[in-house]
C-alpha cells in the first residue's frame, strides 16, 4: 500500500548510516537529519499526503519517545548533579 514510502525512508536510513560517521563532526544528529528529508520531501510533494493522520500521530509519538529516551540515557548523573 505505501510500497513508495517505505522505499523513500529505507533509502533514507541507508544513506544517514553510511555518512553517519562524516556528518557526526558537523554535530548534525540522525533526528536533525530525518527532519530534513521529511520537510524536503513534504515541500516536493514526493509522499503521499493520503496517509491516515491517526498513523502518523501514533508514529510521531513513538518517535519522540525513542528520541527523548535515547537522549536521556546519555546524561551522565556526575555532571548532572
Amino acid at each position: 500500500m505505501y510500497e513508495t514510502e517505505f522505499a523513500i525512508f529505507a533509502a533514507i536510513v541507508f544513506v544517514f548510516a553510511l555518512v553517519s560517521r562524516r556528518v557526526e563532526r558537523l554535530n548534525v544528529t540522525a533526528p536533525m537529519a530525518f527532519i530534513a528529508a521529511g520537510m524536503l520531501l513534504g515541500a516536493s510533494h514526493v509522499v503521499s499526503s493520503l496517509l491516515n493522520t491517526e498513523v502518523l500521530l501514533l508514529v510521531g509519538s513513538i518517535a519522540l519517545v525513542l528520541v527523548l529516551f535515547t537522549d536521556a540515557s546519555r546524561i551522565n548523573i556526575s555532571l548532572f548533579r
